[in-house]
């Protein structure tokens, strides 16, 4: 048995990263402020805040050490698991802040969603499935699963003080979203004793390949009191700019499978669409995002506050085949193929805290709540549609990190500790103990799929980013 997993964070959470080391030292918790360049995804009013002069913000993950188990996945005592070591870049800011005028532009280049998920798993023994014939059999399992998800973002960001304390501003993003998915199963039985080398085989692919353009505008204000600044972010729906690279391969074959005696229909189902044959619709909700910082006079402290509630999507096809099915054998491919999501409402929030000195020496804490908007989902009409499977858990994170000034020039450094764990989850397969038909799950060679399943996922990121300041007085941030 060779089991092998990779990298764990799955793409259905809305808060699975923050962006700029200060912002994700104080785990995002910066609507109202102090979130520096990252205010460009945050809340654009803010960036004029980002410094008293321009700046280049460059930030990275230096490594990311995940560890990933999902305990009786396979099957009873197959349980994968894996430590992953990854490097990768994260954002790229360039704020312009004239020393006169009252309109700051920005833009910027991040890693929204960075992806990687395998499992490969291989089993051969001897064991007794067919009964229509003595003795043991030669049992073979293989179990592929490849996910590969990247959503990087593109953007501009303008704001405008209209007072001291009032600030507005808009930013628009383009989101690029790739996707290469495989979950490929082969089970077979074959006899050992028989001269004629009777064999039973299964075998079923599913293959999702997309590259989708979307857009996204933002709309953000804040608004400064005494010793309180106060922010308002809201994200408009995303809108598909253009789909390109389609493809889907949807296949199932069975040979010699026998149920209650009796031999069920062998079969071969291959349907595949691609191109223009392929609709996609890759789409994030309307969310609301609010905050407050609050600042205590001659301490050096403040602290962080931000709440996002994100609306309900209702359950659509993210990727459509046969978007016109007429007859029935184009009604059946245009379920089997088709891909269904959606996301429920929910609402994360964030609290941060962070103190620095007279020398700019500085300290940040934080927690974050990351929900998962498709735990419980109710699929509707398309819930006998093609589904992806997904994790069921939620995530949390625990964030620290310094900031000190070298000429000027401003060097942040953290780490983020992310943890995950849900029991009770449907296994992906069983191959722990096979019969030749499972009529419960409709799947020969399989054992029925339990609800014994669990996940278990913790991850340490640790940060570096530098804001290099430049044009004009030199400054730190406010």
């Amino acid at each position: 048995m060779f089991p092998r997993v990779a990298q764990a964070q799955l793409s259905n959470y809305y808060w699975s990263q923050s962006f700029n080391s200060v912002s994700s030292m104080l785990s995002g918790a910066v609507v109202a402020g102090d979130g520096g360049s990252s205010s460009i995804y945050y809340n654009p009013a803010n960036i004029s805040e980002a410094g008293k002069n321009s700046n280049l913000s460059l930030s990275a993950v230096m490594f990311s050490l995940r560890y990933y188990k999902l305990a009786n996945g396979l099957g009873n005592g197959i349980s994968p698991e894996t430590i992953a070591f990854v490097v990768q870049p994260r954002f790229i800011t360039y704020i312009y802040n004239p020393p006169k005028g009252k309109i700051t532009l920005g833009a910027s280049v991040f890693t929204r969603v960075h992806e990687r998920i395998e499992i490969n798993y291989t089993l051969q023994k001897e064991m007794d499935i067919l009964k229509s014939h003595p003795g043991n059999e030669l049992y073979n399992a293989y179990f592929d699963y490849r996910n590969r998800f990247d959503d990087t973002w593109v953007g501009i960001a303008a704001a405008y003080d209209i007072s001291s304390r009032f600030h507005v501003g808009v930013s628009f993003f383009v989101s690029s979203v790739s996707m290469q998915y495989l979950k490929d199963i082969e089970n077979s039985a074959q006899t050992i004793n028989d001269s004629s080398m009777y064999s039973a085989i299964y075998n079923t692919r599913n293959l999702i390949s997309y590259n989708n353009f979307r857009g996204i505008f933002k709309v953000g204000i804040s608004y400064k009191l005494a010793n309180w600044r106060f922010g308002l972010n809201i994200t408009a729906p995303s809108f598909t700019l253009l789909s390109i690279s389609k493809k889907l391969i949807r296949t199932q074959s069975q040979d010699n499978i026998t149920y209650l005696g009796k031999p069920l229909p062998d079969k071969v189902i291959f349907m595949a669409e691609q191109d223009k044959g392929v609709l996609s619709r890759e789409r994030l909700p309307l969310s609301i995002s609010a905050g407050f910082v609050l600042h205590f006079p001659g301490s050096g402290s403040h602290v962080y506050f931000s709440i996002e509630h994100f609306f309900r999507l209702k359950p659509y096809l993210m990727l459509e085949a046969y978007p016109h099915p007429r007859t029935l054998p184009d009604k059946f491919a245009h379920r089997w193929l088709s891909v269904a999501s959606g996301s429920k409402k929910l609402t994360n929030i964030a609290v941060g805290y962070n103190w620095k000195n007279a020398n700019n020496v500085g300290f940040m804490l934080g927690f974050r709540t990351d929900f998962n908007y498709l735990k419980n989902y109710n699929f509707g009409k398309y819930a006998h549609y093609n589904i992806l499977p997904y994790s069921h858990s939620d995530n949390y994170h625990l964030t620290g990190g310094a900031e000190f000034s070298i000429f000027g020039q401003r060097i942040i450094s953290g780490v983020e500790f992310t943890f995950s764990k849900l029991s009770h989850q449907k296994q992906l397969a069983n191959f722990s103990n096979p019969v030749e038909y499972n009529p419960v799950d409709k799947i020969p060679l399989q054992g029925p799929l339990e609800n014994n399943a669990s996940m278990h996922y913790y991850s340490v990121n640790l940060y570096l980013s530098a804001i290099l300041n430049f044009g004009g007085k030199k400054g730190v941030t406010k």
